[in-house]
C-alpha cells in the first residue's frame, strides 16, 4: 500500500471539504493545498476540523480519517466511536474500551478493516450521542427494559442500539435522559 499523508478539513468559506496538503501558517491560519491530483476543493479551513487520513480503508473501500465515525462488529457486539489517534501514534475507536472489551483499528496489509464509516464528528454530532447513549446503557439500567452483559441485551436478545433506545423509552429509570 501506498504511504500518502493527507489531510482535510472544512472551508471556512462554504463548509466544504477539501483534502490534500495541510499548511499552518505562523499565525494559526490552516489551508489545504492540492496534492499530485489536483482535483477538488482548496482553500483555508477551520482548524478544529482537520484530521489525518489514517491509511486505512472501510469495509466499503472509503478512507478513515481522524474525527470518522464508525461502526464496528466483534463477536455479534456492535460498538459505535469515533477515530481518535493517540500520542502513541495508535488510531483507535474512541471511547476505546466498550463492552469490556479495547477497540484499536487493526487492518490488515492492505489497510482494509472490517469497520464502516457513518459520518464524521462535525457533520453527525447526533451519533456521537448515540454511542454515548450506548456506553451509559451497559453502566446503568434497571433491569425492565433490557440488561446488558458483556454488550449483549439478554431482555430480547437485541444487538440493534435502536431496539435498545426504544425499550429504553419504557424503562422509567431513563426517563428524562432520552
Amino acid at each position: 500500500m501506498e504511504s500518502e499523508i493527507e489531510f482535510r478539513g472544512k472551508l471556512i468559506n462554504n463548509g466544504d471539504w477539501a483534502y490534500g496538503n495541510l499548511h499552518i501558517s505562523a499565525s494559526g491560519i490552516a489551508i489545504i493545498t492540492p496534492d499530485k491530483s489536483l482535483i477538488g476543493r482548496y482553500g483555508q479551513v477551520d482548524t478544529d476540523t482537520v484530521g489525518q487520513y489514517t491509511r486505512m480503508i472501510d469495509k466499503n473501500k472509503k478512507k478513515i480519517y481522524e474525527g470518522d465515525i464508525i461502526k464496528a462488529w466483534s463477536d455479534g457486539v456492535c460498538a459505535i466511536g469515533y477515530v481518535k489517534r493517540r500520542t502513541d501514534g495508535l488510531y483507535v475507536m474512541y471511547p476505546a474500551y466498550q463492552y469490556k472489551e479495547f477497540w484499536g483499528l487493526c487492518p490488515n496489509k492492505n489497510g482494509e478493516t472490517s469497520v464502516e464509516i457513518m459520518g464524521n464528528i462535525f457533520d453527525n454530532s447526533d451519533l456521537i450521542k448515540l454511542a454515548e447513549l450506548q456506553e451509559e446503557v451497559e453502566k446503568r439500567c434497571c433491569g425492565t427494559c433490557c440488561h446488558w452483559i458483556s454488550g449483549r441485551c439478554v431482555n430480547g436478545n437485541s444487538r440493534n442500539i435502536s431496539e435498545t433506545v426504544d425499550r429504553l423509552w419504557k424503562c422509567k429509570e431513563w426517563e428524562g435522559l432520552l
